[in-house]
């Protein structure tokens, strides 16, 4: 099972995964934390101008969070 259309698309989620770790966790963000709506909406079209799968978000989301 392919998940990733190409290396881009993996790259670029790799990114968001970097930016939702800061967003949640760092002391120095103090505004509103990312949703875990705004975050599947914020990878919209990364894989090649396509969706990667909700649940693999959401996955990702909760990992991170917690």
């Amino acid at each position: 099972l392919e998940i990733f259309a190409s290396a881009d698309a993996a790259y670029v989620l790799a990114y968001s995964v970097i930016m939702l770790t800061t967003d949640l966790h760092s002391v120095n963000v103090i505004k509103k934390k990312m949703t875990k709506e705004q975050y599947i909406k914020m990878n919209r079209g990364i894989n090649d101008s396509r969706d990667l799968p909700e649940e693999f978000l959401s996955k990702i989301y909760d990992e991170i969070k917690n």
